[in-house]
């Protein structure tokens, strides 16, 4: 199972992942105003306190789903077809969970002078979803050497 590369792949997008928990996925300023994107949603830094203004349910609910897939996944060695459909179910959410995100941070306040900084995290599902497709060929290549070893015998 861990002799495998695309579980190594696998396991390093999961750990992308879920480090999203912790990492804050961008920042708006309006005047004097800071707000914090995190998986919560935003959070209203004001004088050092901290209060959530408004909650992003869809990030909530991706990160789990994709990180719970990406553990199916791993422990889904013994039967490659549905890992190999599942690793590519995967990508797509992550490169979905990305493209919400950005969505999130750029429509959340209208306003024009609001300054947006994304932080480097938006693009960590992506990376995640690049170790998934590559977790996903390597799978296939083994289906592939399998059953040209099928076809031997």
């Amino acid at each position: 199972m861990v002799q495998r590369i695309q579980t190594i792949y696998l396991l390093i997008a999961f750990l992308i992942i879920e480090s999203l928990f912790f990492l804050p996925l961008g920042e708006i300023i309006v005047e004097t105003i800071n707000y914090k994107l995190n998986y919560k949603g935003f959070i209203e830094i004001t004088d050092g306190t901290e209060k959530l203004v408004q909650s992003t349910f869809t990030i909530l609910i991706f990160l789990p789903i994709i990180g719970i897939l990406n553990l199916i996944t791993i422990f889904l060695f013994k039967n490659r077809t549905i890992q190999y459909r599942i690793t590519l179910y995967n990508a797509l959410l992550m490169i979905g969970l990305s493209i919400t995100i950005a969505f999130i941070l750029y429509r959340a306040f209208p306003e024009p002078n609001a300054i947006i900084l994304p932080k480097i995290s938006i693009i960590l599902p992506i990376i995640a979803a690049i170790l998934n497709i590559l977790a996903f060929k390597q799978i296939r290549k083994d289906e592939t050497l399998v059953k040209s070893v099928d076809r031997l015998r």
